[in-house]
């Protein structure tokens, strides 16, 4: 998640590589061609506009009705703010839909409900209860003549802002997958190194010790290599513990290691 607001700057086009080409591509897959821009204003000023607050509110009384969405729309204050938000999205809806800018605020769209943990299904199902409303005005609000070309446009600009939304929401997600599985190796590694050196001297532990030997000796023995291992004993070290106690010991294992290291 912090990459992709750090380098919102680079433009999330450019993050997800949706360069023209690409963004022609996803174009001619959904056969939106600039003819269809007209149908974009005529959806807007005959069907969107007129109704926006009736169909804004039957949207949101329709998904409510999901338990799931619920957890997501908790007071009055935030409905109103997503109502809003809803109401500047269909103004736009296919508006300059082969731009730049047009791409990267459906990418936008869906980071930002990635971002507030919005089920990936509940915004799927999202799109699809927005579009039947539409169609639904559609058909009582335009000429007979209009209906299929506005319909058919609906249903390819729709699927064209899901899919943008749901790339940059599944991108997000990916992050978050490869940052956590990032942590998880970080953390095992912290604990094998734990799990391996002495937490009083710094050194190996016993067991890691013997576990290194057994590989040298394996190597040695299948390159025909000679080995040569060096056994070092404090002597009277008891004498040390029970003279001056177990703290003054471990301050002497400290100093005779550190004395190690530096001649090795």
């Amino acid at each position: 998640m912090t990459e992709f607001k750090e380098s919102i700057s680079s433009t999330l086009c450019q993050q997800f590589g949706f360069y023209e080409e690409q963004r022609l591509q996803r174009l001619r897959l959904l056969d939106l061609t600039d003819d269809e821009k007209v149908n974009a204003e005529t959806l807007i000023e005959e069907v969107i506009a007129p109704n926006i607050t009736d169909i804004v509110d039957e949207f949101y009384s329709k998904l409510i009705e999901d338990p799931t969405a619920q957890e997501f729309i908790s007071d009055a204050e935030l409905l109103n703010r997503l109502k809003k938000i809803q109401s500047n999205y269909l103004l736009n809806l296919g508006i300059n839909f082969n731009t730049e800018t047009y791409f990267e605020s459906r990418l936008r769209a869906g980071l930002a409900h990635a971002w507030v943990g919005l089920p990936l299904v509940t915004y799927q199902c999202g799109y699809y209860i927005q579009q039947k409303i539409i169609i639904h005005y559609i058909k009582s609000m335009v000429d007979e003549h209009k209906v299929d070309a506005l319909t058919n446009f609906l249903l390819k600009i729709i699927a064209l802002d899901m899919s943008l939304a749901i790339e940059s929401y599944h991108g997000l997600q990916i992050q978050g997958l490869s940052q956590s599985l990032d942590n998880m190796q970080d953390r095992h590694r912290q604990l094998q190194k734990k799990a391996s050196i002495d937490s009083l001297t710094g050194v190996l532990t016993r067991g890691e010790i013997l576990e290194n030997l057994d590989q040298c000796i394996k190597q040695a023995k299948e390159k025909s290599q000679r080995l040569s291992i060096i056994m070092v004993d404090i002597d009277f070290f008891k004498n040390i513990n029970d003279k001056f106690g177990h703290q003054i010991g471990d301050h002497v294992l400290k100093q005779m290691t550190n004395r190690f290291k530096s001649a090795i």
